[in-house]
C-alpha cells in the first residue's frame, strides 16, 4: 500500500522519505521567519557590526601584507613602498582631521583607525569590484578609510609633494578625509542602525561645518530637479540613476533637521540609535512623527523657497 500525498499516490518508503523533507523545509522556513522577527525586534545587525570590523581589519591587514605602514597616535597607514612621503604627509593631515573632528565628537581614544593609501584608481577600484567609469577618493568600510592618492584626483591643481605645507593644506580641505571619518564615527557610535541616505547627510554636514565644502554641480541643484521620494532614497540610495541629487538631498535635509529642530534632537537621535532602538522607532521617538512626514515637510519648503 502507499500513502496519497498531495493527492497522489506513493510507496511508503518514498512517501516517508518525503515527508521527511516537507518537515525539515516547514521547519526551516519557520526558523527563518522566527529570525526574522527576532531579528527585528532586537535589532541584530547592531551586534554583528562590531565582529564585521574586526573581520575586515583582519582580512585587510593580510591582503595589504606587502604595503609599508606607519603609525601616528591615533591612525595606521598602509601604502605602497615608494610612497613613504606621502604616507607620512597623510598621516601628518589624518591626525590634524581628527583634533579638529573630536572638538565636536567623541571618537573611541582607544582604537587606531587603519588608512589605506592607494597609488591610483584602478588599485581601489580592484578592491571594491567597481566597474571602470566608477571612483572615488575615499572610501569607509568596514572600520578602514581606504584613500586614493591626491595624484589620481580629477583635480589637476593639487600642489606637489615638495611643497609640503601646500599638499597638506590642499588634501586638508580638498580631501576625503574630513567626509570618512564622519561615517567611521556613526558606525562606531551606532553600529550600523542607520540608512545609507542619513550616514552620507551627516558626513556632508561634518564637511561643511569642518572645511565649508559643499557637492554643488548643475544636476544636483534641488529647485531645478525633480527631487527622490524618501522610500527611493531609504530604500535605494546607491541605485538611484543621479547620485549627486541623492547626496545633496541627504545633506540639504539634515542641515534643515538640525536648523529647523537644534543639535538636541539629533543629539537625542544619536543615543537611541547607539542604544540599539530601530531607526525608524528612535526616529519616531524623538520628533513625533514619521520620517515619510518630515521628508514632505522639506521637500514643500524646498519648493517654495527655492532651495539649491
Amino acid at each position: 500500500m502507499g500513502t496519497i500525498l498531495f493527492g497522489r499516490m506513493c510507496p511508503q518508503d518514498r512517501c516517508g522519505e518525503r515527508m521527511k523533507q516537507l518537515r525539515f523545509w516547514l521547519g526551516a522556513f519557520f526558523l527563518f521567519v522566527l529570525g526574522m522577527w527576532v531579528s527585528s525586534i532586537l535589532n541584530l545587525q547592531t551586534f554583528a557590526q562590531p565582529v564585521f570590523r574586526e573581520g575586515n581589519q583582519i582580512v585587510e591587514n593580510w591582503r595589504f601584507r606587502d604595503m609599508e605602514t606607519k603609525t601616528s597616535e591615533h591612525f595606521t597607514i598602509m601604502y605602497p613602498a615608494d610612497r613613504s612621503q606621502e604616507g607620512e604627509l597623510m598621516l601628518q593631515v589624518a591626525e590634524r582631521v581628527y583634533r579638529a573632528f573630536t572638538s565636536d565628537y567623541v571618537l573611541p581614544s582607544e582604537q587606531t583607525i587603519t588608512l589605506v593609501l592607494f597609488p591610483d584608481r584602478t588599485g581601489m577600484q580592484e578592491r571594491f569590484g567597481w566597474p571602470y567609469e566608477q571612483s572615488a577618493t575615499g572610501v569607509y568600510y568596514g572600520g578602514v578609510i581606504y584613500l586614493l592618492s591626491p595624484d589620481d584626483w580629477m583635480n589637476t591643481d593639487v600642489p606637489p609633494l615638495s611643497d609640503t605645507k601646500a599638499w597638506k593644506e590642499y588634501v586638508y580641505k580638498q580631501g576625503p578625509l574630513v567626509h570618512e571619518l564622519a561615517h567611521y564615527y556613526l558606525d562606531q557610535k551606532a553600529n550600523g542602525n542607520f540608512p545609507r541616505w542619513y550616514t552620507e547627510g551627516f558626513a556632508q554636514w561634518v564637511e561643511f561645518d569642518m572645511i565649508g565644502y559643499e557637492w554643488i554641480v548643475p544636476h544636483n541643484k534641488l529647485h531645478n530637479e525633480p527631487l527622490y521620494e524618501y522610500a527611493a532614497l531609504h530604500d535605494s540610495f546607491d541605485q538611484l540613476e543621479n547620485q549627486a541629487l541623492a547626496y545633496r538631498q541627504a545633506f540639504m535635509w539634515y542641515r534643515y533637521l538640525l536648523e529647523e529642530y537644534g543639535e538636541e534632537k539629533m543629539e537625542e537621535l544619536h543615543t537611541y540609535m547607539q542604544g540599539r532602538l530601530p531607526f525608524s522607532k528612535a526616529w519616531l521617538a524623538v520628533y513625533g512623527r514619521t520620517e515619510t512626514e518630515m521628508f514632505a515637510e522639506w521637500e514643500t519648503r524646498v519648493k517654495e523657497e527655492e532651495i539649491r
